[in-house]
């Protein structure tokens, strides 16, 4: 894999990125293994039954749907380096985020240019470190279920596809207009390109959805959870905690 180029213009990581892993992908997801309209590029790739939590920090509703994912509650709309402020894609307040804007985690010993110190971080990428959790490793979900027909930004070669927010509520139905009047699956499959409020969890498990916890045990929650709980549980160092629903 070339980590520098796209699949757009690189055949090898094109014939990489279309490949199945069994290991992404659940029992239960009945998603072809290959899909098109992956980020609205060109071809088919393969998609994924797993995102990493970026957390519950989330910078976009819809005028459809303007009150759902900010809930009046300010704990929730920042990233914990004051960078992108709810871009969850870029700076997340969980263990999986891009990092491709503004800054990343700060790493000790690395130092910017114009930086004072060396804790100021670094630009572009992150790694997560188990002393970043500061929630709990028990506390902080890290891995959940994704549903690779129900949302264009779901492919495990790339980034912005292998990862989602729980500020979004857990198997969400269609919002979009194209998902009216149709059956559930169907709508969520009408809607697969509205990334806004799709940019989340889900399963084709009718009452919820499994996840991994940072310290590795797997536990499922349930649709019907706090939202509040569910969104606390997606940050890893927002000094909200709560324990997992039994």
């Amino acid at each position: 894999i070339d980590m520098t180029r796209d699949v757009s213009n690189h055949a090898p990581n094109a014939a990489v990125a279309q490949q199945r892993i069994t290991l992404y992908r659940c029992p239960s997801d009945t998603t072809p293994t290959t899909l098109g309209n992956r980020a609205d590029r060109s071809g088919e790739y393969a998609v994924t039954s797993y995102k990493g939590v970026a957390g519950s920090n989330w910078a976009w509703a819809t005028p459809n749907n303007p009150s759902v994912y900010t809930a009046n509650d300010d704990s929730f709309g920042r990233d914990p380096y004051f960078k992108n402020n709810g871009n969850s894609f870029g700076n997340g307040n969980g263990i999986f985020f891009a990092g491709y804007k503004g800054i990343a985690p700060p790493h000790e010993g690395t130092l910017l240019p114009g930086a004072v110190t060396p804790l100021q971080g670094v630009p572009n990428g992150c790694n997560t470190l188990i002393a970043s959790i500061k929630d709990g490793m028990s506390n902080t979900l890290m891995i959940g279920e994704s549903v690779g027909a129900y949302s264009r930004h779901n492919w495990w070669f790339w980034f912005n596809g292998s990862v989602a927010t729980v500020a979004i509520p857990l198997n969400q139905s269609a919002v979009c207009s194209d998902g009216t009047g149709k059956p559930l699956r169907k709508a969520l499959e009408a809607c697969d390109y509205d990334w806004r409020n799709n940019y989340s969890f889900m399963s084709e498990h009718s009452v919820g959805a499994n996840f991994a916890a940072a310290d590795g045990s797997v536990r499922f929650i349930s649709n019907v959870t706090d939202p509040r709980i569910y969104r606390i549980l997606g940050g890893m160092d927002d000094g909200l905690i709560a324990g997992m629903p039994e």
